[in-house]
């Protein structure tokens, strides 16, 4: 792909449009498709940072990743696996196109994308990780719970735990990618990002986990391909526009650390 010397907007959505589909097909093509295309009640809440992809907004009910590897023959599961570090190569370039509307920068987006990749792929461990203890943990005090609300109870917690988490690390996939820094050096330079532009971050934050959630209760509750592909224009749209004011303010905070 050529570089873009000066990214805008439209450049910017129309790659995350691009790939977004992309994958689309491919996971359905090599992992397959759904499980069902009845309608599924969703009330997930999550922050999209960096490439906004349908499938992020799915159920598993909804999701081509719902087939387990075990199923899959070898060469599926090593395609699958290509198909991923593409998805991570492609998040890497996104942002960088992002930063390169407003910032001149002494890399391109191509070599961000190849430099970023692996420590984009260590942070996407880190928060499976971090999931899975806090939801053994959450589970295990869970059972001194008793009644009609428990459910509700845990639930609850494990969002807003988990949102806690992402907040925290808000600007960890800019910070990867635009400042060049690895994966701990950019956990550490996120949570200063965040102190110096709480306020701000705090709003852009659940701006985004809003937009998310009503797209991703639709997108589940009036589930078909119609619907998909138009969830999916109007998701890399919207989050797009969403994440240049999110970059807007990483790079405003950036410049308060420097004094």
């Amino acid at each position: 792909m050529s570089e873009l010397r000066a990214p805008t907007f439209r450049q910017a959505a129309l790659f995350a449009i691009l790939m977004d589909g992309i994958l689309l097909v491919l996971g359905w093509l090599l992992i397959g498709p759904p499980q069902t295309m009845r309608a599924v009640a969703s009330y997930k809440v999550t922050a999209l940072i960096g490439l906004p992809t349908i499938t992020q907004l799915l159920e598993p009910a909804h999701q081509f990743s719902v087939i387990g590897f075990h199923e899959l023959g070898v060469l599926k599961v090593i395609l699958a696996c290509l198909m991923y570090v593409l998805f991570l190569l492609a998040n890497a370039y996104y942002i960088g196109l992002l930063a390169r509307t407003f910032r001149d920068l002494p890399t391109t987006a191509t070599q961000d994308a190849a430099r970023a990749w692996p420590n984009l792929l260590l942070w996407m461990l880190i928060q499976m990780a971090v999931q899975g203890v806090f939801t053994v943990i959450v589970m295990l005090f869970g059972d001194l719970i008793h009644g009609p609300l428990r459910n509700v109870v845990i639930g609850a917690v494990l969002i807003l735990g988990l949102l806690g988490f992402r907040l925290v690390f808000l600007y960890m996939e800019y910070a990867t990618v635009v400042l060049r820094l690895s994966a701990l050096a950019a956990l550490k330079k996120s949570l200063a990002l965040l102190r110096v532009s709480r306020t701000e971050s705090v709003r852009r934050f659940f701006t985004l986990c809003i937009v998310s959630f009503v797209l991703g209760f639709a997108v589940n509750r009036f589930f078909g391909v119609p619907v998909l592909m138009g969830t999916l224009l109007v998701n890399a749209l919207v989050q797009t526009w969403l994440q240049l004011g999110l970059m807007e303010s990483f790079f405003r905070a950036q410049e308060r650390l420097q004094g």
